[in-house]
């Protein structure tokens, strides 16, 4: 049920699941493991670059973003401490990196630019370099 549906009143607070309500992210308790914890972080970081009243199918899209980042970070995990990869498990880290990202396209994340640096100086930076082209 979407947020929309709520606020218009068709089903009470009391008679909607505990995701739809916003206590859990999962409908059975994940528990406090590493990977559970790991998940809730990415979720509510791409939920925060999207900014606030999202949607039902935003917040769907943003849970299998979630996951797919996840499994991403466990096959880097095993990477990371020297553990020789075989070519089907290579394979399936790739076309979940993919996956991942044409899910954040969806979203409307439109690649991975990089911001441009701000050169911009400071009100005293800019004050001192035109005392400094002043006095030469």
């Amino acid at each position: 049920m979407t947020a929309a549906r709520t606020k218009r009143g068709l089903r009470s607070a009391r008679t909607q699941s505990i995701v739809t309500n916003g206590k859990r992210l999962h409908v059975v308790a994940t528990g406090n493991t590493p990977w559970a914890r790991r998940f809730r972080d990415v979720f509510d970081q791409i939920a925060a670059d999207m900014g606030d009243e999202l949607s039902e199918a935003q917040r769907q899209i943003i849970r299998r973003c979630s996951l797919i980042a996840i499994e991403c970070e466990k096959v880097e995990c095993e990477a990371a401490i020297g553990k020789i990869l075989d070519s089907h498990t290579l394979d399936v880290y790739g076309r979940n990196a993919s996956r991942l990202g044409r899910e954040l396209q969806r979203l409307g994340f439109k690649g991975l630019r990089r911001r441009p640096k701000d050169v911009t100086p400071t009100v005293r930076a800019y004050a001192r370099q035109q005392q400094e082209e002043a006095s030469t």
